[in-house]
């Protein structure tokens, strides 16, 4: 991710899918993760129930299952702002 705009869009798709996967099964938790940038990857954000191999928990706060998909990026926003997970290139 380059900028300000291409995080945004990329929690934006997330949402977008998690909401497709929570709406099938509303038991299950689901969580905001990131891979860290590196000089040979850019970094990532990626919504899933169990932590991907090399990824961190973005916020310990699950998605929340009753707001919409506008809501939760409201909340997000701010939050993956602040992780290294821009283009270092």
């Amino acid at each position: 991710m380059k900028d300000r705009a291409g995080i945004e869009t990329r929690l934006r798709n997330e949402l977008i899918h998690w909401q497709g996967i929570q709406s099938r099964d509303i038991t299950q938790d689901f969580y905001l993760y990131y891979q860290e940038s590196t000089p040979s990857r850019d970094g990532s954000l990626i919504i899933c129930r169990e932590q991907p191999r090399g990824h961190s928990l973005a916020t310990p706060e699950r998605i929340n299952k009753t707001a919409t998909i506008q809501q939760n990026f409201n909340r997000l926003r701010q939050d993956v702002m602040s992780l290294p997970i821009l283009s270092i290139l």
